[in-house]
């Protein structure tokens, strides 16, 4: 019983420092992104522990793992416009409205 505690309490601070990183270090979008995929995969960890006891536990782990996987590509794929079109990923050279 405390051993499950512990590892959600350490599965939640996971996903509270990605929060806090993805606050303080915006100045870059490949820093935000790193951050937001350990949200991600503090959510995901948090997701498979809960949901261990049943078949419907693995398939909604599969499907929260397939879109947050599509949602890094599509915002590496976006990284990857900015630096060939402005040079850098940096909030403070351009803004993402004139991309």
């Amino acid at each position: 019983m405390f051993i499950s505690y512990l590892f959600s309490v350490i599965l939640y601070i996971t996903f509270f420092t990605g929060l806090l990183g993805f606050i303080i270090k915006r100045s870059h979008l490949m820093s935000v992104l790193v951050m937001l995929e350990f949200m991600v995969l503090g959510l995901y960890l948090l997701l498979m522990f809960t949901y261990t006891l049943g078949d419907f536990g693995v398939c909604c782990s599969v499907m929260f793992l397939v879109m947050s996987v599509c949602g890094g590509v599509m915002g590496l794929s976006i990284v990857v416009c900015m630096v060939r079109s402005h040079g850098s990923d940096s909030y403070l050279i351009s803004s993402l409205l004139y991309c």
